[in-house]
């Protein structure tokens, strides 16, 4: 059975633009909150920078599953495979042209 990807290139790029929103998130989130609080301003670009790493490497991590995430392919039936063909609604219509005429003009 023949699998495809889970996401399109699109998607892909859209999963990549948001880990980077979020690095840049973090990294701005904790750097003013440090320096707000009234720590020192090393020991805040350390820890805004260690968080951003942090939340990069997870990022990585989730965008590499994605990448390779798939899903298998229905295929259809072949013809030398034995069983019903077509949908299970073709099984329920007539071939009687027309008696689906008269159906078609009575609703």
């Amino acid at each position: 059975m023949s699998r495809r990807p889970a996401l399109s290139d699109e998607a892909l790029s859209w999963a990549h633009r948001v880990v980077w929103i979020l690095c840049i998130g973090v990294y701005l989130t904790v750097f003013f909150g440090g320096i707000q609080g009234g720590a020192a301003e090393l020991i805040t670009l350390g820890r805004a920078v260690a968080f951003t790493l942090g939340v990069a490497l997870l990022g990585r991590l989730a965008l590499g599953l994605l990448g390779r995430a798939s899903l298998p392919v229905a295929e259809g039936q072949s013809a030398g495979q034995q069983g019903p063909v077509g949908s299970p609604m073709d099984l329920v219509s007539s071939t009687n042209v027309a008696a689906q005429g008269h159906e078609a003009d009575a609703a």
